[in-house]
């Protein structure tokens, strides 16, 4: 009888050291936004966190990402951004073409010129195309792990790249940035809005959609608002929350970095950024110039981030996540088909 409850208590035990961790980031990344907050930093509830968290990561604190509430964040993100897909917003598809065109421009440029950089570092190839690809994290890992390729260098990588940009993006459109309209913390509309939309996320995940709870959220939301079928928006403090959630889980993405790789891939892992950022700042000068859009809205659609976090950051921008949400699942797709020959053929 006691042998036999041993793996079920040691199984037991390891949960509750999970949950432990992961409320235990969830406290810090609260205390991180709330600090940003008094300290007016921008987007304050995804900043504070991920600098709390990651700093807290690197020292080595025993802390996990709350992977398990991201669904309810991105639910509720894609909810919010649906309500921003206005009549205004859809008027432009027509300049989405030339957008497209460009983005599939500057970032298998950005990318190479990224490889070559590392190449000349002395990186082995396939740890070189995988860390200059922009986003794809989950598919990037899991090719880095199937290949051999060194995966802490490409986490490394990877991981920076998205910190970098979600810290730093917002004070570029903080002072443009509108403030979010209040709304009622329950009401009829605003459950009819969530139900639906967390059934759209739950389908688009299971079909393996790219950012598939966010996107369907997402497109569940602009369909209600654009319908009409309800004016319902996601009250403030349930965003926040949400917001919490996602500079949590960033910030906790180094947990599973070592030290040493971390310092030894920091300068490596800016300067593949920075060039990855100019050309695709240079592509949306030209979107810009030609179609007369906001700079700042293609060059998130640009922007070297993950998918997920790029989405999420429209939506709290109020910068267009159908525009910036199609950039970055084409790339995510282009990237995730394109691997197998990028491997073999480089």
């Amino acid at each position: 009888m006691s042998s036999s409850s041993k793996p079920e208590d040691t199984a037991s035990r390891q949960r509750l050291l999970r949950l432990g961790r992961q409320l235990f980031a969830l406290a810090i990344g609260i205390v991180g936004g709330i600090a940003a907050y008094f300290a007016g930093l921008p987007l304050p509830w995804v900043t504070g966190p991920l600098i709390s968290v990651a700093a807290a990561s690197i020292l080595g604190w025993p802390i996990e990402g709350p992977l398990g509430l991201m669904p309810v964040a991105f639910i509720l993100m894609g909810a919010s951004g649906g309500s921003g897909v206005t009549p205004e917003a859809l008027g432009q598809i027509h300049k989405w073409p030339l957008s497209l065109a460009v983005l599939f421009i500057t970032f298998p440029l950005g990318s190479w010129i990224g490889y070559r950089m590392l190449r000349r570092w002395g990186w082995d190839r396939d740890t070189a195309v995988l860390s200059a690809l922009p986003g794809a994290l989950s598919v990037i890992t899991a090719t880095a792990i199937d290949r051999g390729a060194d995966v802490q260098r490409v986490a490394g990588v990877q991981t920076l790249r998205v910190v970098i940009l979600v810290l730093f993006l917002p004070m570029i459109v903080l002072p443009d940035m509108p403030s979010r309209p209040s709304a009622p913390f329950l009401s009829f509309d605003l459950l009819l809005l969530i139900s639906v939309c967390a059934a759209a996320g739950f389908i688009a995940a299971r079909m393996k959609v790219p950012g598939g709870w966010i996107v369907g959220a997402l497109i569940a939301s602009a369909a209600l608002h654009g319908s009409s079928a309800t004016h319902a928006a996601v009250p403030p403090l349930a965003m926040n929350a949400a917001l919490v959630c996602l500079g949590t889980v960033i910030g906790s993405r180094f947990a599973s970095l070592s030290r040493r790789i971390l310092f030894s891939t920091l300068g490596i892992g800016v300067a593949i950024f920075a060039v990855a950022t100019i050309v695709a700042a240079a592509g949306a000068v030209v979107v810009s110039a030609v179609t007369g859009m906001d700079f700042i809205l293609p060059l998130l659609a640009f922007a070297p981030g993950g998918l997920d976090a790029m989405i999420a950051l429209a939506t709290v921008m109020h910068l267009d996540p159908a525009y910036v949400g199609l950039h970055h699942i084409l790339r995510f797709l282009a990237i995730s088909l394109s691997l197998p020959w990028l491997l073999r053929n480089i």
